[in-house]
């Protein structure tokens, strides 16, 4: 997850080891008031960030959330959060199962150093 101020994003590798495909429709965490599935995707020189309703992963497939591309968008941050700190995060799939996942707190400007 990486740090900004009200609102963040939060990227992962998303592995598909079993044998069905899945659906994620959605997210949730303790430090923000929303988390929502969003993707960036270039308009000519601009860059815009979508809301998306669910991103698919295929069996045996695996999906990487990434700057410019798929990522959790955290929205109203309700606490500061630090660098090395952890956050939680819960992924919500279309079959009604989730599954938790914990994630280290990553300040741009301090990792560069």
């Amino acid at each position: 997850m990486f740090l900004s101020s009200d609102n963040t994003a939060a990227y992962m590798l998303v592995e598909n080891l079993t044998k069905d495909d899945v659906r994620i429709i959605g997210a949730e965490t303790d430090v923000a008031e929303f988390a929502e599935l969003h993707s960036h995707r270039m308009d000519g020189d601009r860059m815009i960030m979508r809301h998306e309703k669910y991103i698919d992963v295929d069996a045996g497939e695996s999906v990487r959330f990434a700057p410019n591309g798929y990522h959790i968008m955290l929205i109203g941050l309700k606490q500061r959060v630090k660098h090395g700190e952890q956050a939680k995060i819960v992924l919500k799939y279309d079959d009604g199962t989730s599954q938790a996942f914990q994630f280290d707190i990553i300040d741009p400007r301090k990792a560069a150093k």
